[in-house]
């Protein structure tokens, strides 16, 4: 059965902030039209349904696809986002193998990532090279003995080499899973014969799990190292000493929460299509249901409202799209919710201001923290707001970053969710593509 070369499923992702860009919709171009002047002919893997463009879901992942042309490489641009693609078969090639057959009498090969086919030796060749090799290592074995020194030279490094082993088995008896992990990290046994050899060049001899704080370093022969070890693990344990070293894996944003309705179902709010959670309307005269594809909030009084809902994580990254701001522009996002007198909100600047501002309420008062100045109040305002228990806190507006910084206040809330001011004229808001992903 002949394999069929496609592009696998990818996240569209900002080289610069790498961030996801939800519903992303792309051109596809071959990596050698420069001028991006031709887009490629796409269908969907594996339907062969055609495509006019390459759609990223509002989680940012594009679909599988092909190529009509059989392109292996591509890019795909998305306004200023151009985001290389690999095929599997590129991708292959690229690790130095090809799953592509070779005619009886060749063997495959991958040069600098291009793949050629060589003719395979015949008997007189395989034995003029045995001949050839035997000759040079006759020759090299003369020069050994000749050089009395590389003789020398080869004993001290076996004799460093047994060193070694000794120092490395009984720093590294250790190096397993813990099974108390939060994660249940599995160590592959490769990673000790990987590392090893490296240690006493790094002037490391142990390697240390970090799950525990309080994890007593690792002894040998009765005695607590203490020189410098190689951490694994979540945390980084307290007892940890100048001169450590720490093992970072950089991660993909994952989706915790996703609400977008693609049904158009309507009724009343339930959970959310991804993660599940349960929606709450806190606030005196508010309703809210789902209507047309979106969340429809309605202000019945002058107290403020708030539409709710608790993922549990510190670390994420809010996306939401204010559909209809209100008559009044009294819509918003809360970033941050303890409860209704207490929360971090982007809402409107005043009544005759229809910029943002990023305010903070504490018993009841409203306090600006900033003022996200040069962009009015408009239906379709689509937001990327990033918070973390640090205090880091990012918003980016209609894809343009209008504020980075620190602001502490309610850093460790896990509560997000749509906002109505306490204004007058309650007509309805709307609200639309709602996501949380994990902070990277």
């Amino acid at each position: 059965m002949a394999l069929v070369d496609y592009f696998p499923e990818q996240f569209a992702l900002d080289p610069n902030t790498m961030r996801t860009i939800p519903n992303a919709e792309a051109d596809v171009y071959a990596v050698t039209d420069t001028g991006r002047t031709t887009p490629l002919q796409i269908v969907e893997h594996p339907s062969g349904v055609t495509m006019s463009k390459l759609t990223a879901n509002a989680s940012g992942l594009y679909p599988a696809f092909r190529t009509v042309s059989g392109i292996e490489q591509v890019i795909a641009v998305s306004g200023t986002l151009e985001t290389p693609l690999n095929s599997l078969y590129a991708a292959v090639i690229a690790a130095g193998m090809d799953p592509r057959g070779v005619p009886d009498g060749y063997a495959p090969r991958v040069v600098d990532g291009a793949y050629e086919m060589v003719p395979t030796p015949d008997q007189e060749q395989v034995v003029q090279a045995i001949t050839d090799s035997g000759t040079a290592l006759t020759n090299s074995g003369t020069a050994l003995t000749q050089a009395g020194e590389a003789k020398q030279a080869a004993q001290d490094a076996q004799q460093a080499a047994e060193d070694a082993a000794q120092v490395t088995d009984a720093g590294m008896t250790s190096v397993a899973a813990d099974p108390e992990s939060a994660f249940s990290n599995q160590l592959n046994a490769t990673i000790e014969e990987t590392v090893a050899p490296m240690l006493p060049t790094a002037g490391m001899v142990i390697i240390e799990h970090g799950d525990v704080a309080s994890t007593p370093r690792l002894s040998s022969e009765g005695d607590t190292f203490t020189g410098p070890a190689l951490w694994l693990g979540e945390v980084i344990p307290l007892n940890r000493i100048a001169g450590d070293f720490y093992f970072e894996v950089s991660t993909v944003p994952v989706p915790i929460l996703v609400w977008s309705d693609s049904a158009g179902t309507d009724g009343p709010l339930g959970t959310t299509e991804v993660g599940g959670f349960e929606w709450a309307v806190v606030g005196t005269g508010y309703t809210a249901a789902k209507s047309g594809g979106q969340f429809v909030f309605t202000g019945a009084t002058s107290s403020v409202g708030v539409m709710r809902v608790d993922d549990g994580e510190t670390d994420v990254t809010f996306s939401a799209t204010i559909a209809v701001k209100g008559a009044n522009n009294q819509a918003g996002i809360v970033v941050r919710y303890v409860d209704l007198n207490n929360h971090l909100v982007i809402h409107r600047t005043s009544s005759v201001d229809a910029t943002y501002r990023i305010s903070e309420r504490v018993a009841t008062a409203y306090t600006t923290l900033a003022t996200l100045t040069g962009h009015t109040m408009t239906d379709g305002d689509k937001f990327r707001i990033t918070t973390k228990a640090d205090g880091t806190l990012v918003v980016v507006l209609n894809d343009v970053e209008v504020y980075s910084g620190t602001i502490a206040r309610y850093a460790t809330a896990t509560i997000r969710g749509l906002f109505c001011g306490a204004y007058t004229n309650y007509a309805e808001m709307a609200y639309d593509d709602l996501s949380v992903m994990t902070a990277v």
